[in-house]
């Protein structure tokens, strides 16, 4: 049978969310109220034929619609099959069983893993449609029975729950048991009898602890009912983020042993557990928006450790500096106490590259300042200190689109341009590894580029991955911008993941040609204010033809996998290389995908904001119609 190890829960949501496509009329209990208090994942379509409509009324909708799209939806739907059958073919149950019945709330839940293995349940309202519910669960005993499961009833609540054991391979199950029952107009399906029984006594009235009454829970819907009222959500979610970590990598192979310290628990030490909750909404075709989405962060201070690096300030001045060209993909702006991420910074760096050791980050910082062959420079007095709060990001891309088309600028306004455009000559000009280029009026420190060096790297576990942290002295290795360029100019450092990206940007000096006079940029702007973007901490422009368009070109040709953009090596640390180095196959027949400019009309262009606040961080956005 197929196995799904590491990405099981992301397909078992995006599996249901996708499959449920059904019509809906009526409401049960919420889910939120049968879930118990464990839950770390949650997923809810309130409506799923409305939330299929609004969607097919978008222009994203429309495009799926398409008819030159129809190859490759098909082909996604392939996808989306697949991954739902390597999980779902050990208890019986296919997408069309779960679309035929559905025709109230769908939800599905992850909970605490406890001594084993984390509790997988979905939840599904089959008012109206009992007969069609009772012939799927037939059909999955049947199906269940002949592959080899052993079948067995329990009772709980008065009710009589059908439980199947299920049949090891030579991996061992994924699922041990399949735990079925259909209760009034209740279909519930789950891999542990004891959620499922506690399940059975809320329905019958029994009080007991559940999501609903988690605080962070609380907090999360309550920020959200305040920015909308008490409108009806089309998609909902919420996540505790450790918890939901932890669940995930209790459903990878137990054999799997881990010697090392993980990323999960290292950020948990360095008081990244404040962040006890997340949660937000998701609809389509509200008002005058294509999408319309809201988040909230729960995270009540006082935060610790590292934690205290994410101080984010609420700020007034978010428009793109003139120097920003018109025709970037996007443009994000934050205002950030860098002071304070500097100063918190050490032990996550001890933690993450510190092998054990406490202390490390500042025998760095000791050996810039004190080693007579290096810059001697006081990082923190003399750079990090005479930069101010804002931080911008513009990125941007080569055409033809190849995998090294991505171009980044990450820009952080300085206090005093001529005391930085020092600090930074005196850091870098007998780097070794840095070459002085003359553009113009400005000096520009490019990173040469290493050939074939190898030198100690780190490898990061995170949940839902194969590996352990380690070190390793023939890793090759994987700078975040192996040809930076660096430079201070209109008030900024600018630091480049490209020269020639740089050296444009530099050449912008007609305000008139630059991103904060285009149409779509005031459009996205005037939107956002109409949403409460008034005092925040970060806003974010995005072009979305412009922004997808790499990512559909590479797809295209095959060549995702290959990627040097952000985008891509997040993909392929995710789902990518293999023990041996060897990249992951593309997924999607790239073939099959029309031009470019055919889907490019549908795409309009997006924004967001984000504010700071007391007990955490919120962030509303929208996409606009093209």
């Amino acid at each position: 049978m197929p196995r799904i190890r590491k990405q099981v829960l992301g397909s078992f949501v995006g599996g249901v969310l996708v499959a449920i496509v059904v019509n809906l009329s009526h409401a049960a209990s919420p889910s939120e109220t049968l879930l118990p208090e464990t839950t770390v994942a949650f997923v809810s379509v309130t409506n799923v034929q409305k939330l299929v409509d609004q969607f097919n009324s978008t222009q994203i909708g429309q495009l799926m619609q398409d008819p030159v799209m129809e190859p490759f939806v098909k082909d996604l739907h392939r996808q989306l099959d697949e991954r739902w059958t390597g999980i779902f073919d050990k208890i019986g149950l296919t997408i069309d069983d779960v679309r035929g019945v559905a025709s109230g709330e769908a939800a599905v839940g992850l909970l605490e893993p406890g001594d084993g293995q984390a509790p997988l349940v979905v939840l599904v309202d089959v008012t109206d449609n009992v007969d069609g519910a009772k012939w799927v669960l037939e059909k999955v005993s049947a199906n269940l029975t002949r592959e080899g499961a052993k079948k067995s009833q329990v009772e709980a609540a008065g009710a009589q729950v059908s439980v199947f054991d299920l049949p090891e391979d030579d991996q061992g199950p994924l699922l041990k048991r399949a735990v079925y029952l259909l209760k009034d107009e209740l279909l519930i399906a789950s891999d542990s009898v004891e959620v499922v029984k506690g399940i059975l006594a809320r329905l019958g009235g029994e009080k007991t602890a559940v999501l609903a009454d988690v605080k962070p829970f609380q907090q999360v819907t309550q920020r959200l009912r305040k920015d909308v009222g008490e409108g009806v959500p089309q998609l909902r979610w919420y996540l505790q983020p450790l918890g939901y970590f932890k669940a995930i990598r209790s459903l990878e192979d137990q054999r799997e042993q881990r010697s090392d310290k993980t990323f999960l628990e290292t950020f948990e030490e360095q008081g990244f557990d404040a962040i006890q909750g997340a949660g937000g909404q998701i609809d389509f075709a509200v008002d005058d928006y294509q999408i319309i989405h809201r988040s909230v962060v729960y995270a009540p201070k006082p935060h610790e450790k590292a934690m205290k690096m994410l101080n984010f300030l609420n700020g007034e001045e978010f428009t793109p500096q003139p120097w920003v060209p018109r025709d970037v993909a996007s443009y994000t702006t934050a205002h950030a106490d860098l002071l304070a991420a500097f100063d918190n910074f050490g032990p996550l760096f001890d933690a993450l590259f510190g092998e054990g050791e406490t202390g490390v980050w500042l025998d760095v910082l000791d050996s810039l300042k004190e080693d007579p062959h290096g810059p001697q420079i006081d990082l923190r007095e003399e750079l990090v200190r005479k930069l101010d709060n804002r931080v911008s990001l513009v990125t941007a891309y080569q055409l033809p689109v190849t995998t090294s088309s991505e171009r980044i600028l990450i820009a952080i306004k300085a206090a005093n341009e001529k005391e930085v455009t020092e600090s930074v000559r005196k850091t870098l000009e007998d780097d070794k590894e840095i070459r002085k280029r003359q553009f113009e009026q400005y000096v520009i420190w490019e990173v040469i580029p290493p050939t074939k060096a190898k030198v100690p790297a780190v490898s990061l576990d995170f949940p839902g991955m194969s590996g352990e942290r380690r070190r390793s002295t023939e890793t090759e290795e994987q700078r975040l911008f192996p040809n930076a360029a660096v430079t201070v100019a209109f008030g900024q450092l600018l630091v480049a993941s490209h020269y020639d990206f740089l050296t444009e940007i530099l050449k912008q000096t007609d305000e008139r040609l630059s991103l904060a006079r285009t149409i779509d940029y005031q459009q996205v702007a005037s939107a956002l204010e109409k949403l409460g973007a008034d005092k925040s901490a970060g806003r974010r422009f995005s072009r979305m033809d412009e922004v997808m368009r790499p990512t559909y070109e590479l797809i295209r040709q095959g060549k995702m996998p290959q990627s040097e953009s952000m985008l891509g090596r997040i993909l392929n640390s995710l789902f990518g290389a293999d023990k041996a180095g060897k990249l992951r196959e593309p997924e999607i027949e790239g073939s099959k995908m029309p031009d470019y400019e055919v889907v490019r009309r549908y795409l309009g262009p997006s924004g967001l904001f984000a504010t700071a606040e007391e007990d955490g961080w919120f962030i509303k956005g929208m996409m606009l119609g093209k």
